[in-house]
Parts: C-alpha cells; structure tokens; sequence
C-alpha cells in the first residue's frame, strides 16, 4: 500500500534528540560493543596456532585488553548516563513527555515501557485482543475517523488502521511517535500527532467518530483523566463513541497489582510513570459529567472499561 506523501513529512518531524541517537543505535545493536574483542581474541588464537611472531602476538593482547576495556567501560557508562529503568524522581507525574521521552530511548525500552513486553509476536498478541474489544465495545466501522489518546508505538493503531477510514494517534512523547511512525509507515489512512499539552487543541470540533484511550490512564493525573474525557466529547460527531481503560481497583488483579506497588513504594517516593487504578464509578462520573450518554462499564479483568455516545452538543 502506497504511502501518503503528507504522512511522510508528518512522521519526519518526530526525530530523536542527537545526543540520543547514539545510545539508540548500540541499544538496537547490542553486539558492537563486544565485537572488537571478539575480534581481537579470535586473531590472537589464530595467530597463538600458527607460530606467529611475538610481536605481533603481543600487539593482539594489547588490543584484546584495549578493546575489552573499551566494551566494559562503554556499557557501563550508557548504563550510567540512561539506566535501563530510571526512576526518574527528578520528574514531577505531570511532566508526561519528559518521563515518557526518557522511557521511550530505542525502541526495545519503548516496548518494554508501553506494553510489558519487547517481542513483537507478544506485543501483537495483546494489541489483537484490545483491537477486538474496541472493535465490539465502540462499534469501529469501516466508516469511521477513529483517535487513539496516547497512541506510544502504535501497537493498536498498526491493527486497528485496517478495520477504519482514517485512524489518527495522538501522544505527548515525541520518542513514542517517532517508534510509531517507523511501525505505521506502510499504512496510508494514518495520522500522528504530537500534543504539545493535555488535551487535544490540536484537532477541531467534532472531527471524529470514535475516540478511545487504553493503557493510558493509569499514569495520568485525576484531573488529566477528566481532561482528556471533556475534549473527547468535543472532537467527537454527534453519535461518536468513547471508550477508556484502566486497571481495575476493584478487580483481585487489580487490588494485587495496587498492594504491591503500594508495599514496595512505602519508604520511598513512587515513580512518576507507576500505575493508578481506576473503578468503574470514577470512568463513568467522568463520561456522564462530561455529557455523555447510554453510559456502560465493562469488567473485563484486569481491566474496567467505560464506554459512553455523544448524544448532543451540550457539554456540561
């Protein structure tokens, strides 16, 4: 499928830092930090076989030693300046492009950040199963301008695209459009879109059919929770559907996953990116003070999911 030339410029703008973009490489390329010794050892065993002079001998300890030198104090230095989960105390919650920027450096720890996991057969397995819930729980047709909140690396878009007119991801993370943009490329109804605050200023009044939010939640603010869901009714045509997630408080998973963060945290200051829960009366207070209709709420563990029509133009 031809890609839009328009999309293409879109994408070129979300770019890595260059400072970052060394750490990216030998992220994704984990080998070339050792190859040099590898090298080196195999030439001085070669050359230890045949008899070799010393000298030259010689010469391929001290690179083995020089090359293996440079591998242990490379990895540890990377390691230092970008550990591979910074705590990142220094941010405030709120700070969501800083904190997911810093998450998000090559793309196995974008994944990793986004998902839990870094393999793409895993990744796709669980982005299938959100893509089939949304698919059922706001009624995705082939008819329908569809806008995914905190889109990260476009593990739903790059299935869910297909089943929709125009699919259009939205992030504050400028890191986490840039590894969307490489995994979207080949489809042409996709949009990405930087948002240079909460909430989505970027887009007119009822400009979508469909807006759904998952995995997002969970690390944002109350108040950015309702944000998100009072200009979701905004951009949203009459009849449009939303649909949001979050883990589940009231769910085992759910408690289990809270009590635990809670007793490791206990004599420290949580992260800013830890998950918050949510329930089922909070997601729908939002949607229903926000003006939304034939509000329901599904339980589908971990998760709860709340889903709701914009039935008029009033917003309260």
């Amino acid at each position: 499928m031809a890609t839009d030339p328009g999309k293409q410029a879109s994408h070129a703008s979300f770019r890595t830092p260059r400072r970052l973009l060394l750490y990216r490489f030998i992220e994704e390329h984990r080998w070339i930090l050792p190859l040099p010794s590898v090298v080196t050892g195999v030439t001085l065993i070669v050359l230890s076989s045949r008899d070799s002079r010393p000298l030259w001998v010689w010469l391929s300890v001290i690179l083995m030693a020089a090359t293996g030198f440079i591998w242990g104090y490379g990895t540890r230095a990377l390691r230092r300046m970008y550990p591979r989960w910074p705590r990142l105390q220094h941010f405030r919650r709120r700070e969501y492009a800083s904190v997911w920027d810093t998450l998000s450096l090559s793309r196995n720890l974008a994944s990793e950040a986004a998902t839990g996991f870094s393999d793409e057969k895993t990744i796709r397995g669980r982005g299938q199963e959100i893509v089939d819930s949304l698919i059922e729980l706001a009624q995705i047709g082939s008819d329908d301008a569809v806008l995914e909140i905190g889109c990260g690396i476009g593990r739903v878009g790059v299935m869910l695209a297909p089943h929709c007119r125009s699919w259009t991801g939205a992030d504050i993370s400028s890191n986490m459009l840039a590894h969307a943009a490489a995994r979207l490329g080949d489809l042409a109804n996709i949009r990405l879109v930087r948002l240079s605050t909460v909430g989505l200023g970027e887009f007119a009044d009822q400009s979508f059919d469909v807006v759904y939010s998952t995995n997002v939640f969970a690390h944002l603010e109350h108040a950015d929770r309702w944000r998100y869901v009072q200009e979701a009714f905004r951009v949203l045509h009459l009849g449009g559907r939303l649909c949001i997630d979050n883990v589940d408080l009231e769910g085992d998973a759910g408690w289990a996953g809270f009590s635990r963060d809670l007793s490791t945290t206990r004599h420290e200051e949580s992260t800013p990116y830890a998950p918050r829960p949510s329930t089922a009366a909070e997601l729908t207070t939002y949607l229903r003070r926000a003006g939304f209709g034939k509000i329901s709420a599904h339980h589908r563990p971990p998760l709860v999911i709340a889903t709701g029509i914009k039935l008029n133009e009033q917003n309260r």
